[in-house]
């Protein structure tokens, strides 16, 4: 028992720092106005797996997981906002993301099991985590690694080890 226990509290601590990690990157993007470092891939699935967490936790009364959710899911918004704010298309974007990820938690929570939630959540998580490497080319070709954001990707190696 107490080995999960120590185990779930590594992973929370994971996943918040998986959930702060763009941060330096996006301030960085903020002030040269270049979002070539950032994985946007990454910020919109961290998003879309908050939601199907919470919507798990909310199905199988897991209730101690859905503080950190909503925590990921509001800091993965602004990261968003910061993100398209730079791009020029901030309020587009978020009102579609926000209607895509209203649309799964609800679809999800009515029609899906507590298992099949959950293992979506997983595997879009594990997405997530890999979703830095789409900057793998450009760091091949230009033989610079400029494009991969070392904070996201300390924090998902750990976070993916719990």
């Amino acid at each position: 028992q107490s080995y999960l226990a120590l185990l779930s509290t590594f992973g929370t601590a994971f996943s918040m720092l998986a959930n702060i990690a763009p941060l330096p990157g996006l301030i960085n993007a903020y002030k040269i106005r270049k979002t070539d470092s950032i994985p946007h891939s990454y910020l919109v699935l961290l998003s879309i797996v908050s939601i199907l967490w919470i919507v798990y936790a909310a199905r199988g009364q897991q209730y101690e997981i859905i503080p950190q959710s909503i925590f990921g899911l509001l800091v993965n918004l602004f990261y968003l906002s910061l993100y398209h704010s730079i791009t020029g298309d901030c309020l587009e974007f978020i009102v579609k993301l926000v209607s895509v990820i209203v649309f799964i938690g609800l679809k999800a929570f009515d029609y899906y099991d507590y298992e099949s939630i959950g293992l979506c959540a997983m595997l879009l998580s594990l997405a997530a985590y890999a979703a830095p490497l789409e900057n793998l080319v450009s760091i091949i070709k230009e033989q610079d690694s400029k494009y991969i954001d070392f904070y996201i990707t300390v924090a998902n190696t750990l976070c993916s080890g719990t």
